[in-house]
């Protein structure tokens, strides 16, 4: 059996953590391999799978699509592993990361005319990768000075259910996601279903190409879990999980986990090839 966590966030994307960080508290937890979940994005991928060699951890590349169920307007995540034509991923969600900066931006500005010194500058320089993240916004601005906790009220006014910066993403259509990965030779995965409410959508992703589901995730409880596991028995995908690590940018911050998959899964089996 392989402890493995294949659902981390870095700050590449919307994590608080670095690469480093994430891969070092990984070997001293004991776990054998992780998986880099950037959302959008697989920059950080070769960074992680150069630290894992560092430390000892095989390192699963990936990422987690935002998309959006165009039926029923709910959103719909779907994970993305083993790609083997990343320009191509990349190329297709380009505009996703180009609607979040031109909303990030629209954020900052909105800081400035509130007589907030902060710049785009600041804020890119907490993000590896430069996207303007409202999590990255939040950091500058506490690292600034400006506020005392990244969840705290300013947060609310800008980017809360009724904020005055909320905005929604340019999400792609869930089945169009699946397809950029089968099409760029992934795994698609059906990441945290009861975290959105999409279990029903499952049938219909299925004939998409869907090939797992995530099973183990904060949001699924014990009950829930047997329930996807019945799905994945009836439509044949194999199960993944992992802890959806983003640091101290949740208003819980939570660790990385352990779980234990056997080394044919589906996800693990390239690195244990022989």
């Amino acid at each position: 059996m392989v402890k493995a966590d294949l659902h981390l966030h870095s700050s590449w994307s919307d994590g608080s953590a670095n690469i480093s960080l994430i891969v070092g508290m990984a070997k001293r937890m004991g776990i054998d391999a992780i998986s880099l979940t950037d959302h959008d994005t697989m920059s950080g991928v070769d960074e992680a799978i150069s630290a894992g060699k560092k430390h000892g951890v095989k390192v699963v590349p990936g990422l987690e699509i935002s998309a959006i169920s165009t039926e029923t307007g709910r959103r719909v995540h779907i994970l993305g592993y083993w790609i083997k034509d990343r320009a191509r991923v990349e190329k297709a969600l380009k505009p996703v990361l180009d609607a979040r900066n031109f909303s990030g931006r629209r954020a900052i500005g909105m800081l400035q005319d509130m007589g907030i010194p902060i710049s785009e500058e600041d804020v890119k320089a907490a993000s590896c990768g430069g996207t303007l993240y409202k999590q990255h916004i939040m950091k500058t601005l506490l690292e600034m000075g400006w506020v005392d906790s990244t969840r705290g009220s300013l947060f609310e006014k800008m980017f809360g259910k009724n904020g005055i910066a909320k905005y929604t993403d340019n999400y792609l259509p869930a089945e169009k996601a699946i397809s950029i990965v089968t099409e760029a030779g992934g795994l698609p995965v059906l990441a945290h279903p009861y975290r959105y409410d999409t279990v029903d959508l499952i049938p219909k992703l299925v004939e998409s190409g869907l090939g797992g589901i995530e099973i183990w995730h904060v949001s699924t409880v014990t009950e829930n879990i047997f329930t996807l596991m019945i799905a994945a028995e009836k439509y044949g995908l194999f199960m993944t999980g992992g802890s959806d690590y983003h640091g101290s940018n949740l208003r819980v911050p939570q660790r990385l986990y352990t779980l234990k998959f056997p080394e044919d899964n589906p996800v693990l089996a390239p690195l244990f090839a022989k």
